[in-house]
C-alpha cells in the first residue's frame, strides 16, 4: 500500500481536525438483516472447476519459487484468491469462476502477502511486477 500524496494526507488530517469522521456513520442506512448472509450464500453458490483451482495452486506455488521473492504466498493467500474470484464472478452475475477472474485478482489479493528480496527492489521491481512475472510463467487453463 502506498503513502498518500500531500493533498490526500491534508484531506485526511482535515477530516480528523474537528473530531472523528466515524461519528457520521449514524447517518448511514443499515443493510437489511439478511443482506450479508444472502451475499455470502450467493458467493458460495459460485462453482469452480478443478482446472481453475489447480491454477490457483500453481500461482501460489510459483510465488514460492520466484527468485524475486523472499517469502511467497501462503495457503491462506490461495484461499483468499479463490474466494475473491468467486465474489467477482457473483458480482458479474455469473455462477462460475473463470481463469481471468483469478488472474486479474492476483496483484490486489497477493501483493501484501509476499515479501520481495532486496535485489528485486534494487532492480526497481514492486510486488505487482513480480506477481506479473510469476503469472507469465504459467499456462492459463482453457
Amino acid at each position: 500500500m502506498r503513502y498518500p500524496e500531500g493533498a490526500e494526507e491534508h484531506a485526511i488530517l482535515r477530516a480528523h481536525d474537528k473530531g472523528q469522521p466515524l461519528a457520521e456513520v449514524r447517518g448511514l442506512t443499515p443493510l437489511p438483516a439478511a443482506a450479508l448472509s444472502d451475499a455470502r450464500a450467493e458467493v458460495d453458490r459460485v462453482t469452480v472447476e478443478d482446472s481453475v483451482v489447480d491454477y490457483v495452486v500453481r500461482i501460489v506455488a510459483e510465488t514460492r519459487k520466484s527468485p524475486d521473492l523472499l517469502l511467497g504466498a501462503s495457503p491462506r493467500a490461495g484461499v483468499h484468491l479463490l474466494r475473491a474470484a468467486k465474489a467477482t464472478a457473483a458480482l458479474d452475475g455469473r455462477d462460475f469462476v473463470t481463469p481471468d477472474d483469478v488472474k486479474s485478482l492476483v496483484p490486489p489479493t497477493l501483493r501484501h502477502r509476499v515479501v520481495l528480496k532486496a535485489e528485486a527492489e534494487i532492480e526497481g521491481l514492486d510486488a505487482d511486477a513480480v506477481l506479473r512475472r510469476a503469472l507469465s510463467r504459467l499456462d492459463v487453463p482453457r
